[in-house]
């Protein structure tokens, strides 16, 4: 089956493990340096993005009809399944430094801050946050800002605290955008 995504590990500044979604609803977890397959985590639905959590305990991926699915790390169990997070597929995720929220964007043009301590929650959602689905969205300015990209050609950046957009780049390339990525030095 076609891996969709892609997620790395990153301890002291080298990467430990990383892990693969694929269409088949597979996560693969691999170790970098030995190039060798760990385990492999099973969904029952094609998974199109994943991301591992900044203290490296969770895995959370989306599918293609909005469905979030988290696995803890460790003992390799499924925490919770959000069937309907999303009315359309899942097209980013991200967590903050601190792995207390995870902010996901989506084809139904949509942001959404979850909350994750304990028991997960939605704490936030921007509706319409663009004027076509969002493809990319990645946190800056040590989890102060999002900025958000999409179908729209459109680069937005977001206040976090205030709940705002503070800035919209219009037509910022001829097609629609599919990515986008801060430095690590913010």
């Amino acid at each position: 089956a076609r891996i969709r995504a892609i997620s790395i590990s990153n301890t002291s500044d080298r990467c430990v493990f990383f892990a693969t979604a694929s269409e088949d609803g597979s996560i693969k977890i691999w170790n970098f340096e030995r190039r060798k397959l760990i385990d492999i985590l099973h969904s029952q639905i094609p998974l199109k993005r994943l991301r591992i959590s900044p203290n490296e305990q969770y895995i959370a991926a989306g599918s293609s009809d909005g469905m979030i699915k988290i696995w803890k790390l460790q003992n390799r169990k499924c925490l919770c399944t959000i069937p309907k997070a999303h009315s359309e597929e899942i097209r980013s995720i991200v967590f903050t430094n601190d792995s207390q929220f995870f902010l996901t964007g989506s084809c139904d043009k949509s942001i959404k801050i979850w909350r994750f301590g304990g028991k997960i929650s939605l704490s936030y959602t921007f509706m319409n946050a663009h004027d076509d689905e969002i493809d990319m969205i990645c946190l800056a300015n040590h989890d102060h800002n999002l900025l958000s990209v999409g179908a729209d050609m459109k680069i937005k950046i977001w206040d976090l605290e205030r709940k705002i957009c503070l800035h919209t780049i219009e037509n910022s390339h001829s097609s629609f955008i599919t990515s986008i990525a801060v430095s690590s030095d913010n």
